[in-house]
């Protein structure tokens, strides 16, 4: 729990409703992708992308907008975990660059998406919000259809790292192998 440890309707420190907030909040509300990794402090989502298969979310469990509403060990934990995760994208897929990006403009949830780039995806070299660069041709498609083809070996191996890691207290494993 954050150092404010919002037990009040009102947090004092960051002003923000939390009974609202917690209500109208899709991450509140909805577990936002498909399932990877849960813990009491954070959870790790597919974010179901049909052109980026392995973007990858991030999202704090506790009602938070900014990072600075998080102790500092809990700052920590929530980077220990991204940084693994861009591990993963990096040794596994082979990423060319992985883009972590945190905004909260949407959903002023904390959450962090972590997307691997490739230098055949769509958009690259621009951002992962920026429009498509080039066409989905069969070259294209046929690269995509191999990464879809490793998503359950993505998924095992980010569990696998927040195991070995020792990141996890009482994690809970997805059913995806």
């Amino acid at each position: 729990m954050s150092e404010h440890n919002h037990i009040h309707d009102t947090c004092s420190p960051c002003n923000h409703n939390l009974a609202t907030d917690t209500e109208t909040c899709e991450f509140c509300q909805a577990l936002g992708g498909t399932f990877i990794y849960r813990d009491s402090k954070l959870r790790v989502i597919n974010a179901n992308d049909s052109d980026f298969p392995m973007y990858t979310r991030v999202i704090w469990e506790d009602h938070s907008k900014e990072m600075t509403d998080l102790s500092i060990a809990d700052r920590h934990y929530l980077m220990d975990h991204i940084y693994l995760i861009e591990g993963v994208q990096r040794n596994l897929l082979k990423a060319v660059k992985v883009n972590l990006a945190q905004f909260g403009n949407v959903v002023p949830h904390l959450h962090w998406h972590v997307i691997p780039r490739f230098s055949w995806d769509l958009r690259y070299p621009n951002s992962f919000w920026s429009h498509n660069m080039r066409e989905r041709d069969d070259a294209y498609l046929a690269k995509l259809a191999e990464l879809y083809k490793m998503v359950p070996e993505y998924h095992a191996a980010l569990l696998d790292a927040f195991i070995k890691h020792s990141i996890g207290d009482k994690a809970v494993e997805c059913g995806c192998h």
